[in-house]
Order: C-alpha cells, then sequence, then structure tokens
C-alpha cells in the first residue's frame, strides 16, 4: 500500500505504421479508414478535408491541428487574420477554423472578407472563439460564418469536420 501523495500521469501518443520489410515509419499519411485496396482510399479521399486552424494562440492550434491530422485531415496553421486571408487565397480550404480574437483584424472581418470572394462561397467557416451569447453567435452569423464553436472545442466536434461540407449549399 503506498502512503503519502502521489501522482499518476496518462500518456497518449498516436500510433506510427511501420513497413513489414524493416519496421520503419511509412511515409503515408494516416487514413482515416482502415479499408484494404482502392475502397479504402476512396474513402479515404472523399473523407479527408483540407483545413485552415487560425488561432494566435499557437498552443490551441497546434493540438487543434494534430488532432484533425490524426483524423486523417490536410491541416495548415495561421496566427493573424492577414495571414490567414492569404493562406485562404493559396490554399483553397475546404474549412476554416477561426479564433474571433486575433491580433491584427477581428475574425468577423476575416470571416466577411473571406466570404467576398466568389471561389469561396463552398467553404465552411467555423467561428472557434470563448464567447458565446446569443449576441456573439448572432454576429458571428452575420459575419458568414457557418457554424459558432465555443472553446474548448469537443474532439466529437473535430471528428465530424467532413460532414460539415456536406452542409453548406
Amino acid at each position: 500500500m503506498l502512503k503519502g501523495k502521489f501522482s499518476s500521469f496518462i500518456l497518449a501518443l498516436p500510433a506510427s505504421d511501420h513497413d513489414k520489410s524493416g519496421g520503419s515509419p511509412s511515409k503515408a499519411s494516416p487514413s482515416p479508414v482502415d479499408l484494404p485496396g482502392a475502397v479504402g482510399d476512396r474513402l479515404a479521399q472523399a473523407t479527408t478535408r483540407r483545413v485552415l486552424v487560425v488561432d494566435d494562440n499557437e498552443d490551441a492550434a497546434q493540438s487543434t491541428a494534430e488532432l484533425l491530422r490524426l483524423f486523417g485531415h490536410e491541416v495548415f496553421i495561421a496566427h493573424e487574420g492577414t495571414s490567414a486571408l492569404a493562406e485562404r487565397a493559396r490554399l483553397k480550404p475546404d474549412v476554416v477554423l477561426l479564433d474571433i480574437s486575433l491580433p491584427d483584424i477581428d475574425g468577423y472581418e476575416v470571416a466577411r472578407r473571406m466570404r467576398g470572394e466568389a471561389e469561396q462561397n463552398s467553404m465552411v467557416l467555423v467561428a472557434m472563439t470563448g464567447w458565446g451569447n446569443e449576441e456573439d453567435k448572432q454576429r458571428a452569423n452575420d459575419a458568414g460564418f457557418d457554424q459558432h464553436w465555443v472553446k474548448p472545442v469537443s474532439i466529437d466536434k473535430l471528428k465530424d469536420i467532413a460532414a460539415l461540407t456536406h452542409q453548406r449549399p
């Protein structure tokens, strides 16, 4: 029996694919599905999304991006509104997860500018913010956001990100 105070830690690491020849890590991207051959490849392509995560908090952006990568998505990060606009134009993402409180341009203005681009009408814009009252949600809607998520965002919402693109007209 243990006496006194002690700590318990759980460390969860993503699994790594290894090739059968020598156990070295595979160069392939993680697949969101585990089906053989062409069926699995087609399903993976159908559910993989290009996602731009915009958050001035580098740790929050990185952890969100890593989770999305584990779910099989192609993820890019920006930490300011101006860089988010440039990355959006360059990458043409399917989904943009956009913080409202950015250091240069607020997320509402970034969303309005992104929505102003005709080729971006199919892109899904998600506000990810600590602000969650009805006025904040309405303001996000008025700026062109499709969804309003209050931080911390659940893993289940991040898992379902591929479904968001099917909801956009």
